[in-house]
Parts: C-alpha cells; sequence; structure tokens
C-alpha cells in the first residue's frame, strides 16, 4: 500500500509548486531524503521541476529510469508518458487553501528549510528527524 506525500517549493516571488509522490511518503523515507538529499534550493527546483513523482530517490535524472530496476534515482510520472507537471499556486495563502492534501505534505521555505505538516500545523523536518533519529535509506547505496 502507497503512503502519499506531496513535496512543495516556496519561491522566492511567492509562488508554490508542488508535486505529488505515491510510495513511501512517511518521514523516515521521503523525509529524510528530502532533508539530507534535496538541501539546496537548486536541487528543490530541480526535483519539482519533472512533475509527479512514482518514487522519490536521492537523486535527479530526467533521462527516463526504468521502473522495474531497483535504483537511487527518482522516478517520474513522465517516465511512463504521463503528463503530470507541477501545480502552481499564485501564493503561500492559495496554496495553503487549495492545494493537493496527503498523508505527508513537505515544503521547502523561501527560508531554504524543509518543513513538513501533520494536519494541523508546520513543523521543522530536521527536528524532527533528528528527534527520532531517522537514518538516510540510500545512505549505503550510490545512485544507479
Amino acid at each position: 500500500m502507497a503512503t502519499r506525500s506531496t513535496i512543495a517549493i516556496e519561491n522566492l516571488d511567492g509562488t508554490v509548486h508542488q508535486v505529488y509522490c505515491h510510495w513511501d511518503g512517511y518521514i523516515s523515507h521521503n523525509g529524510v531524503i528530502l532533508q539530507t538529499k534535496y538541501n539546496d534550493r537548486k536541487l528543490v527546483e530541480q526535483l519539482v521541476s519533472g512533475g509527479d513523482i512514482s518514487v522519490l530517490g536521492s537523486t535527479v535524472s530526467h533521462v527516463p529510469i526504468s521502473f522495474d530496476e531497483p535504483s537511487a534515482y527518482t522516478k517520474y510520472y513522465s517516465y511512463r508518458g504521463e503528463d503530470c507537471p507541477a501545480r502552481v499556486y499564485g501564493s503561500f495563502d492559495d496554496y495553503e487553501m487549495n492545494h493537493q492534501y496527503e498523508e505527508y505534505e513537505y515544503l521547502f521555505t523561501k527560508d531554504n528549510v524543509w518543513s513538513v505538516f501533520n494536519g494541523n500545523d508546520w513543523y521543522d523536518l530536521e527536528f524532527i528527524i533528528n528527534e527520532e533519529k531517522l537514518k538516510d535509506p540510500y545512505s549505503e547505496t550510490e545512485a544507479a
């Protein structure tokens, strides 16, 4: 069964881009990968620019990767020919009122900090990961 999540970036112009991620959205997987591998605005922009995601990996490649082969690359729906670009919101308020809600919601803020929404409020993702001492699932594998 999938643990769905969304991944969003609050752009410096105030807009927000959001994508859906189907698998492994829980904090000990997607949360840790986002915090450890996508901790730079350019990397997050690159991640979100690929559109909706089937499986989040530690590396982005916009060259299609087979869904059948295990790898540390992010696998996008576009690799299967599906057109699922990021949803764009005109402001953070617009995003909060109208965004796609899933079990876990991750936001890279204007301040270059990952936050996670628990259904009531936003929390600093790094704090939660450190409190629970969660480990990067790709820490011992190479991008293939």
